[in-house]
C-alpha cells in the first residue's frame, strides 16, 4: 500500500 501527498493511493487504485 503507497500513499503519496496530493495523489492519494489505495492498494494501488487512485482515491482522488
Amino acid at each position: 500500500v503507497t500513499s503519496d501527498i496530493e495523489v492519494p493511493t489505495i492498494n494501488g487504485t487512485q482515491a482522488s
